[in-house]
């Protein structure tokens, strides 16, 4: 967090700054599991 709140600090000096409303946080795994169709499918497939 700390990290974090320094980068912010930073961004928002060189005027980059957006409102909060305008936020939406960036999933780095959205898709870390497989559905129950996709792992039939590579079952299927093996």
């Amino acid at each position: 967090a700390a990290d974090l709140a320094r980068l912010a600090a930073a961004a928002c000096a060189r005027g980059e700054a957006c409102a909060p409303e305008r936020v939406e946080p960036a999933y780095l795994r959205d898709n870390v599991a497989l559905t129950l169709a996709e792992q039939q499918a590579r079952r299927a497939a093996r």
